[in-house]
């Protein structure tokens, strides 16, 4: 399977990625929005000295940063850490 960074770029470029691409990196893009959520709900209602003040944001910004970065430059599944032969137990299990 393609990268998520390859499935983006050919859909953007006109190509139609297969269903099974679109679902997994569909399934890694609902990872990373629900880990930036969960930072900024984490953030959310502190003053800058419950953040760690900047360093702490710029922390946090960071960890965003290379989790996205990590996630663009693999296959999704591999992303999600599970192979395809169990990729169907997984669907299961994860989405319902």
């Amino acid at each position: 399977m393609r990268t998520l960074f390859e499935i983006i770029e050919s859909a953007k470029g006109g190509e139609r990625p297969s269903h099974e691409e679109c679902y997994w990196a569909l399934m890694v893009v609902n990872d990373l929005l629900f880990f930036a959520r969960a930072s900024l709900m984490d953030l959310s209602g502190k003053t800058p000295e419950q953040w760690g003040g900047p360093f702490g944001v710029k922390f946090k910004a960071e960890q965003e940063f290379q989790r996205c970065k990590r996630a663009i430059l693999v296959p999704p599944e591999e992303w999600l850490n599970k192979s395809e032969k169990d990729s169907e137990q997984w669907t299961k299990k994860n989405v319902s």
